[in-house]
């Protein structure tokens, strides 16, 4: 299915690309003020349409709940979120993807997350060898976003050097 250099998705959920990646800013919690975190963004996205089929920030570092949480979101519909936090719209994209690729990272490259994708049928593609270009618009967005939030009051911005400056 994939060569080395190449990779192009025919089809929806064909190819769903989950990556991690931390927040320019830092958030504090309404119960306890001194304490101040980096989130850490998690997104899964569809190859092919290029759609989010999963994204959320959360205050713990990458691991095996983040990941089972974007593989959730993932394969469930999401009409019921938009209702719960009143977004209007639809978000009509869910369903068990053919393979996910991943990096290398410890969060997906252990035995659990392995036997969970090897229970639905799910081909996991680990470190994406060969195919840089495979995780460029999911990095492209995780870019994006991170140049949106340098705008956002408690950014920490890309660099030390930047926040002097800001």
């Amino acid at each position: 299915m994939l060569q080395k250099g190449t990779l192009e998705a025919e089809r929806p959920l064909q190819f769903v690309i989950i990556d991690h990646t931390p927040a320019d800013v830092k958030v504090l919690s309404i119960e306890r003020p001194d304490d101040v975190v980096r989130p850490t963004l998690t997104t899964a996205t569809d190859l092919f349409t290029g759609v989010k089929l999963a994204g959320f920030l959360s205050r713990f570092p990458p691991g095996r709940e983040t990941v089972a949480m974007a593989m959730a979101m993932v394969v469930t519909n999401k009409t019921h979120l938009l209702r719960t936090y009143l977004v209007p719209g639809e978000w009509e994209c869910s369903g068990l993807p053919e393979c996910v690729m991943v990096d290398g990272a410890g969060e997906f490259d252990n035995d659990t997350f392995k036997w969970s994708c090897d229970r639905y049928g799910i081909d996991l593609e680990i470190g994406l060898p060969g195919l840089p270009e495979a995780r460029s618009p999911h990095e492209r967005a995780f870019r994006t976003l991170n140049s949106d939030i340098h705008e956002w009051p408690g950014t920490t911005l890309s660099n030390p050097q930047m926040l002097k400056n800001h």
